[in-house]
């Protein structure tokens, strides 16, 4: 594996946030040299299945694994990082919860840091279950 990024888009029913998710991601990776963004459609049955293929179609360095069936995030994210051609890995979810600038500074990372974790600041807003994984990811 080189030293170029692989960035992960788990999406399930995202039909109306994932061009946005991706075009986000895309922007964000413009000025590395190398990288690929890896679409995992976990069997969505929110609009036409063509939709990440269409994505990946049209974008250089976008391809998409389809699931025909929901198998959760734990399986895309296997599926995504199994797949990986690059030494660094990263998501960024389809639902286009992570702004392009928060993107575009996690990815200005890639090569000077070894682990970034980035965290969210409005953690009410995620069920208890997250907001417990996200302070002990947080404590690590």
């Amino acid at each position: 594996m080189d030293a170029g990024i692989t960035v992960f888009v788990p999406a399930y029913n995202e039909v109306a946030n994932l061009q946005g998710a991706v075009e986000d991601v895309l922007a964000a990776v413009t000025g590395l040299r190398d990288y690929e963004v890896i679409i995992v459609d976990d069997g969505s049955t929110d609009g036409p299945a063509t939709s990440p293929t269409a994505l990946a179609r049209t974008r250089p360095g976008v391809r998409v694994i389809h699931q025909p069936t929901n198998l959760g995030l734990r399986h895309r994210l296997h599926n995504g990082a199994g797949g990986r051609a690059h030494a660094f890995f990263t998501f960024v979810p389809g639902d286009r919860e992570v702004s392009a600038e928060s993107i575009r500074r996690i990815l200005s990372a890639v090569g000077s840091a070894d682990i970034v974790v980035p965290t969210t600041r409005t953690l009410r807003a995620r069920p208890w279950y997250r907001r417990v994984l996200t302070r002990g990811s947080t404590a690590l």
